[in-house]
């Protein structure tokens, strides 16, 4: 990926990738989506030709540490941290390829929904406990047995009944398909 110094966001406003110069990165990184635990992420962007940390951007389970620009699906906001202070600032990283641009969303969308049933399921940690509790929720059976029918009544449904012709013409009445009726006279009579 291109990394790129980002001008700083204007209030409420998302950040838009062509109010950056693109064209100019301050570093090419080679990035990498690790897991560090059941429910750490860290983006690290590392120098390509010695694998020296460049910059990590621990990712919260509250999505705020990485933000998609509004104007591209090729780059993105990331929140990097210094582990030893602690300090934080915006940079900005992109994509050649939109293939290599969803395979990261993807790879943040796993991460995150791996944690959705640690959050919601009680006590316990990790997501094999999400597993466990449905594989503990007994399996109900839905399908009809070979008695039983179901019938819908539709309200605003009307049956109509099918038109029969006062007389039937011999064709018709004979079975020929190919018989098509002369049309009905005109409303107010010959003119």
């Amino acid at each position: 990926v291109y990394v790129y110094q980002i001008p700083p966001r204007q209030a409420n406003a998302g950040y838009r990738a062509t109010e950056w110069d693109v064209d100019n990165p301050i570093f090419k990184a080679c990035l990498r989506v690790l897991l560090a635990g059941e429910d750490k992420c860290v983006v690290r962007l590392e120098d390509k030709g010695t694998a020296e940390l460049f910059a990590a951007c621990p990712i919260d389970p509250k999505g705020l540490a990485v933000e998609q620009v509004l104007d591209s699906s090729r780059y993105f906001v990331l929140r990097v941290q210094d582990e030893a202070t602690g300090s934080k600032m915006y940079i900005g990283i992109g994509f050649l390829d939109r293939s290599e641009a969803f395979d990261f969303n993807v790879a943040l969308e796993d991460f995150r929904r791996s944690l959705a049933p640690t959050e919601t399921a009680g006590a316990g940690s990790g997501s094999s406990r999400g597993a466990t509790a449905l594989a503990a929720e007994p399996k109900l059976d839905f399908s009809l047995k070979p008695d039983q029918k179901i019938t819908i009544k539709m309200s605003g449904f009307k049956k109509k009944k099918p038109a029969v012709p006062e007389q039937a013409p011999a064709a018709v009445s004979s079975g020929n398909p190919f018989f098509i009726p002369p049309p009905p006279p005109p409303a107010g009579g010959r003119r």
